[in-house]
């Protein structure tokens, strides 16, 4: 019989419920969007432990169960009779979406009850760890999906409470093959708690490096990480696509894989957008589809003067006449700015002949201001368009020679001001903060605005890391992280062009700037890639319509606004006096790849030469760990090389039991010999029998073995253990080495 832990010593079940307790409270401390007092969950927690600890101690388990029978039905007959407790209940689970929950004392005193009663229910009621450890070893990657900050007291708390009830537990429950006296037991127990201490060093130790060292080590995985994404769609032949309307939560990495090529009759001056999609609805990081269908069915039903547009009353038209009208509306706008330019400037557009990669692609991306070229292409299409730049319409003829044009185009922004300025209500708090202590009226002011405060507190990274689930992605990329790229930047200026009263939409196309063309036979010719996948925000301004803002880091350091002289707009950015209390300055951006569509100018700062340690700190610490590691397994075999051949024969049993051999036997049987021999043939050759017998006399003789004797019984543990080894796989040979410590 195995030597068993005296029920006296129990009080450190209760000692590792109570630094259980407390881990999950600090770690839940951390949550963010929950306000609430954590001393008296704490107190009541550890109290209600102590309660149950102590019932448990007395005869029969009845007090025990009946306590949480109590428990149970008082708790339920609470939370039936408390509209305090449900309304604070139903704020926490409101929570999970990023809602604020204001003080939710009762509740989570509530909850950190229950908590308590489930730890002592599984722990010690039920013996079982595993479903804590299991949970446990992934509170700390939920954590960042959450939000949750890797409270150092917490999570070292948690390494303590698990490990420390598996050793724990352990040596209450040694086994068959567990050491036969309590001195030896003793010294098991000993080695438990030094390796208990040891790894809760290691943990510190790490914690506090990685703390340190943070940001370097955070470039590692996502370096591999980009490798293995791009790796993937470039054999998978799949590539970035930004038009499913969803604000990324994580990082993103383009494979570099062709999409179309572009061929243009004279240099482009300025990043052509290639628009692709607009949206509208948004919501917790989701652009839905946008409601210009809505739109032109109110415009066909307005006051316009249509007649005089299409020759006949619009009530006189078919259902297939209005529809056809329809499309025509809705083709005459999209190109009405190119053909006003054009017939009143006679300024060259400039020609592109876009050819896509699949010959089947469905959506033709056409830039601004555009007219497509209504000849058949080959393999493609063509377009002519207008940049920002050439874009100069005497509006004073137009309203005097072609009124209605005019007219449309100003129906058409009333519209989008009811349909393009809508927000989720209850939402984006710190946005309308933002915006209510900046109080801004023009469009001048409201563009420099947003651009100043999207490029100065927040950084272009194609790795910003996981945003949290309970948590807006726009807003927390502007107010928390201060990283992100494209759609990023684009939902927080479309969030605030629209609490601005300015119709705005996101936008996503490719982006394809002038240095991405070469000069080959007389024409300009561009690859696009989907690295130039990207998204920016659309803004409707009188008389133009849709126009693209560049927001992303990277685009020009004043946006170009048509009818808007860069100097008015540099003119708001010097006089500017805006308040960015709620603002926190940027962290500091990890070392990365830039993508190939931008390439971010730095503001100039003066900083001092240094040299860098941090990776020769970081090498030396992990040849520091591998050294421990390496002779503390050395000291760990050295010291079972002189434990008693009984124990070394119980553990050879253990052993041979995890490997899954003899795993019906405990060692005493009479063909015990033959039987390993039949398993282990190796071992024909030595003594079976005569090491069996230094066994016997070992553990039943008051005299110990000579040193002979004890030298032969661990070669023949030695040969049998490692030819026990070799018949394993490689990661159960692993545990069996490097875990259990058998060989």
């Amino acid at each position: 019989m195995g030597w068993k832990v005296k029920k006296e010593a129990a009080w450190l079940d209760l000692l590792l419920l109570f630094i259980g307790q407390y881990a999950l409270t600090k770690i839940l401390e951390e949550v963010r969007v929950l306000t609430w007092d954590i001393t008296p969950s704490l107190w009541l927690g550890m109290g209600f432990l102590a309660l149950l600890w102590g019932l448990y101690r007395l005869p029969g388990r009845w007090p025990t169960l009946a306590a949480m029978g109590i428990f149970l039905m008082g708790s339920l007959w609470y939370l039936l009779g408390s509209e305090n407790l449900q309304g604070q209940l139903t704020r926490i689970l409101g929570s999970f979406g990023g809602n604020v929950t204001g003080n939710v004392t009762t509740a989570m005193t509530f909850l950190m009850a229950w908590v308590a009663m489930l730890l002592f229910l599984v722990e010690i009621v039920l013996n079982l760890h595993w479903p804590l450890l299991l949970a446990g070893a992934a509170l700390p990657l939920a954590c960042p999906f959450m939000a949750i900050p890797l409270n150092l007291p917490g999570m070292f708390a948690l390494v303590v409470f698990l490990l420390g009830f598996w050793l724990w537990k352990r040596l209450k429950n040694p086994g068959k093959s567990a050491p036969a006296d309590k001195k030896t037991a003793g010294s098991f127990r000993r080695l438990g708690a030094g390796l208990l201490a040891g790894v809760c060093c290691l943990f510190a130790l790490s914690w506090l490096v990685a703390e340190a060292t943070q940001q370097t080590l955070y470039t590692i995985p996502y370096q591999v990480e980009s490798a293995v994404v791009k790796a993937v769609r470039q054999q998978m032949g799949g590539s970035l696509d930004m038009e499913d309307g969803s604000v990324s939560r994580g990082n993103v990495y383009a494979a570099g894989v062709l999409l179309m090529d572009i061929y243009a009759n004279q240099q482009p001056t300025s990043t052509i957008y290639l628009h692709q999609s607009s949206r509208g609805d948004y919501e917790n990081g989701q652009w839905e589809d946008n409601w210009d269908e809505e739109i032109y069915e109110r415009l066909e039903q307005s006051g316009v003067e249509w007649e005089s547009w299409i020759g006949v009353e619009w009530d006189r038209l078919s259902d297939e006449e209005r529809e056809s009208w329809s499309g025509t509306l809705r083709t005459l706008m999209d190109s009405l700015i190119y053909e006003l330019n054009y017939r009143y400037l006679r300024t060259e557009p400039i020609g592109l002949g876009i050819y896509p990669v699949e010959s089947d692609q469905t959506s033709k991306p056409m830039p601004y201001f555009s007219q497509a070229v209504e000849r058949q292409i080959e393999g493609g299409y063509g377009a002519y368009y207008y940049p920002i730049s050439l874009l100069a319409i005497p509006w004073n003829r137009v309203s005097d020679e072609e009124p209605l044009n005019r007219e449309l185009l100003e129906l058409y922004r009333q519209e989008a001001l009811d349909y393009y300025t809508r927000l989720p209500s209850g939402q984006l708090t710190k946005f309308r903060q933002l915006v209510e202590a900046n109080p801004l009226e023009s469009l001048e002011e409201v563009t420099m605005f947003i651009h100043h405060t999207l490029t100065t507190y927040a950084t272009y990274t194609q790795a910003p890391g996981m945003f949290p689930l309970n948590a807006d992605p726009a807003e927390y990329f502007l107010f928390e992280s201060g990283r992100g790229y494209c759609q990023h930047f684009a939902s927080a200026a479309v969030i605030l062009y629209r609490m601005y009263g300015i119709p705005a939409r996101y936008a996503t196309g490719y982006s394809v700037k002038p240095s991405d063309f070469n000069l080959e036979n007389g024409e300009y010719h561009a690859e696009v890639t989907d690295e130039s996948a990207h998204a920016w925000v659309e803004i409707c301004m009188p008389d133009y319509g849709w126009v693209p803002v560049e927001m992303t880091p990277g685009g020009p350091k004043i946006p170009e606004l048509p009818g808007i002289p860069a100097s008015t707009l540099q003119e708001v950015l010097k006089n500017q006096n805006w308040d960015f209390t709620i603002l926190q300055p940027p962290e500091p951006e990890l070392p990365q790849t830039r993508p190939q569509e931008y390439n971010p100018t730095t503001r100039p700062q003066t900083q001092e030469k240094s040299i860098n340690l941090k990776p020769l700190l970081w090498i030396g610490l992990i040849a520091a760990i591998v050294l421990l590691v390496y002779r503390g397994r050395k000291w760990l075999l050295a010291r079972q090389r002189r434990l008693p051949p009984k124990v070394l024969y119980a553990r050879m049993v253990e052993g041979l039991h995890f490997a899954g051999l003899l795993t019906g036997l405990d060692g005493q049987e009479a063909d015990f010999a033959a039987q390993l021999s039949a398993v282990l043939p190796e071992l024909e050759s030595l003594d079976i029998p005569a090491v069996l017998l230094l066994v016997d006399r070992d553990a039943y003789d008051r005299e110990p073995l000579p040193e002979e004797s004890r030298q032969a019984v661990w070669q023949f543990y030695e040969t049998a253990m490692t030819l026990t080894a070799q018949r394993l796989p490689w990661w159960k040979k692993l545990i069996f080495r490097y875990g259990k410590l058998y060989i």
